[in-house]
Formats: structure tokens, sequence, C-alpha cells
């Protein structure tokens, strides 16, 4: 079995792409540069796990994204982001539809090399395109699209962010090499959602936080 990781450098998607490493013979990873604030941070920490791994990542360019869609993710949003995570909240702090683009991108490049599975990294939450309903609709439209030849799992789907990074610990995955922040700074601003987030995850899991944060309020 094949499987072809979408790497963000995130805490979620390299668990992914460790716990891939161990369970399928083949795996390569693929990351998008689509004008994220986070970018430069990002693919930094993209390509330092991948080279650890000894797999390839494949870098694509999707620009059009920050020239057309609208976020405070983006470079072209707001400098702070004041959304909250909301179901149904707009303004809250996501692109639209970008883990569709992400999936349909994947699961084309994955046909194309013959690789059986896209494995992400999204789990259970209310944004719209990370649910299990959004999965298995882009699943079902992949299967078609593709004669059966790639399907989208999410392996972290049903876990919690303390379960997700008990299961990288005994991974060996160094979360010092990993990047939560809205922001490409020096270290993470300890003040955005994801930060906050990345905070709980390390309590819920009972682990030394050793993020350094410009801001822990």
């Amino acid at each position: 079995m094949k499987s072809l990781v979408l790497f963000s450098g995130g805490l979620d998607s390299t668990v992914v792409l460790y716990e891939a490493v161990k369970k399928y013979d083949c795996v390569r990873a693929i990351t998008f540069l689509h004008g994220a604030k986070s970018t430069s941070k990002e693919i930094e920490l993209c390509r330092y796990h991948c080279n650890h791994l000894g797999i390839e990542l494949v870098e694509i360019n999707l620009d059009f994204i920050n020239d057309l869609y609208k976020s405070d993710l983006l470079i072209n949003g707001e400098v702070e982001s004041h959304g909250n995570f909301i179901k149904g909240d707009l303004k809250c702090p996501v692109v639209p539809f970008r883990n569709g683009v992400f999936f349909s991108i994947a699961a084309g490049y994955a046909a194309s090399i013959d690789y059986d599975v896209v494995l992400s990294g999204i789990h259970e939450f209310d944004f719209a395109d990370c649910t299990s309903e959004f999965r298995d609709a882009m699943n079902q439209a992949i299967k078609i699209g593709t004669y059966n030849a790639v399907s989208i799992e999410n392996p972290l789907q049903d876990l919690k962010k303390g379960q997700i990074m008990n299961k990288g610990l005994d991974l060996g995955v160094d979360f010092d090499k990993t990047w939560s922040c809205y922001k490409a700074l020096d270290y993470h601003c300890g003040r955005c959602i994801s930060c906050k987030g990345r905070m709980a995850a390390y309590q819920l899991a009972k682990i030394v936080d050793t993020t350094v944060y410009l801001n822990k309020k």
C-alpha cells in the first residue's frame, strides 16, 4: 500500500506522517503553499521532517487562494484574527473550502502516481470541511472520479488533541519541531486560537509544554 500524506508541519499532520511511515510500504508527503501567514515556518518544518524520515516532499504552489479567497489566515487578511471557533461563523479563521481544494489536488496526484490512499490530519470539529460528513462526501466523489483507485482517510478523526499528542510521543515525534501559530514570527504568538489550542493539547496530554510563546495570557 502506498500513501500520500497531506502535510502542514503542524501537530496533527506530523503525527499522521510518522504513523504512515510505520504502516505503509511507500509514503510521500504533499504540502500546499497557498498564501497563509504561517507558510514560511510551516514549510521549513515540513522539509525538516521529510528529510529526517527520508521521504519525498511535493510542494504545490496555490497562490490563487491568497489572491481570490478571503480569510484572516491569509496574507491578504487582517493582521489579527478576531473570529472564534463557532459553527457556521464564516468570520472565524478558516479558509473557505480549503480542505476540499487540497483533497481534490492530492487525489488527482495520488491517482497519477498509483498511490492508494490520501491521509489527512483532520479531526472532528465544527468547521464544515473538517467533519466526518465532509470527508465521507469527498471520499465518495474521489472514489467515483478515480474508479475506486484512491480513497481519503483521516486516521485522527475521532481522537482528542491530548490523545493525538500521546500517539505522537509513542511514534517518536518531536513536537518542538512543529508549528501551530497563525503567524510566522520567531516564536508562537500565544494569542491566536491555534496557539491556545496547542497549549490545551499539552495540558490534555499531561505533557510539559516546551513551546516558546511570546504571550501566554
